[in-house]
């Protein structure tokens, strides 16, 4: 991972993605792109470029010495436009491996909207998307969840799911869910399991179906819930976990807001 980009507006939210972003680029020594776009959607009001100018210098004053110490080259970036369209076209023409932002918990009202937005650049944008809710404080990836559709791509995403892991020192669940018990079913998750296990070697691995009833998001929550916490990851053509995490309208069942973090393969 060389370069990763986090788009932000100053919000409380933003800036806790910020503290993300900061580590992950440590831990990769990667360059880190801070993005302010002059958009009225982005932030609720309307900022002149030379109010952005002074508030991307004073987060540079206060990251700069820091992520020198930890051989981590920045820049910052101030762009004018639609949001979503600055993003995707910044990370096509720049070769960005990540894009870290920060996203709002399900609610009423204009925060929805920020979810919207983070939901389209997931869908837009030709690279890997982590979203960070804003109650979700940054202390390492301890516990690594991905969730399988037995897609072939599965091995080329664990490999680097256990690279990630790795540098964190995570535990990583390979979780599968299953509509209903069935000896077909049941089958091709041991055939899967025995394949990654044949290739993959990770100690602090574990590889486990579940049932579900319902709302597959809800299911997914809940297990997730039930690990105190993770960072979740998914492919982006998963896109009915997807949906159901940052939609309500496409869930009618969806009573819980996201509170960890959800890492998205562009595949």
């Amino acid at each position: 991972m060389q370069n990763i980009l986090c788009p932000l507006d100053f919000s409380e939210t933003s800036m806790n993605a910020v503290q993300y972003a900061v580590n992950i680029a440590e831990h990769f020594q990667a360059n880190l792109i801070f993005m302010f776009i002059l958009s009225k959607k982005n932030t609720g009001e309307v900022v002149s470029r030379a109010e952005a100018e002074k508030r991307m210098n004073e987060l540079s004053a206060k990251l700069g010495k820091d992520l020198k110490s930890h051989f981590t080259t920045y820049q910052t970036v101030i762009l004018q436009g639609g949001v979503v369209n600055e993003i995707a076209e910044y990370v096509e023409e720049n070769n960005i491996d990540l894009v870290v932002k920060g996203t709002n918990a399900i609610k009423d009202g204009g925060e929805e909207q920020v979810n919207s937005i983070t939901y389209d650049v997931i869908l837009k944008s030709r690279t890997t998307v982590l979203s960070i809710p804003k109650e979700c404080n940054y202390e390492g990836f301890k516990k690594i969840v991905y969730a399988s559709n037995f897609e072939k791509s599965d091995l080329e995403i664990l490999q680097s799911i256990i690279s990630l892991a790795t540098l964190f020192d995570s535990f990583l669940h390979v979780v599968h869910f299953s509509v209903e018990s069935n000896e077909k079913d049941e089958e091709d998750f041991w055939k899967f399991r025995n394949h990654i296990e044949s290739y993959l070697s990770y100690p602090k691995m574990k590889i486990e179906r579940k049932i579900y009833q319902g709302d597959l998001g809800q299911s997914l929550h809940e297990y997730i819930k039930d690990l105190k916490g993770g960072l979740l990851i998914l492919a982006s053509k998963q896109r009915n976990f997807i949906s159901s995490l940052f939609h309500k309208s496409l869930t009618k069942q969806l009573s819980y807001s996201m509170d960890y973090p959800l890492w998205v393969y562009n595949i």
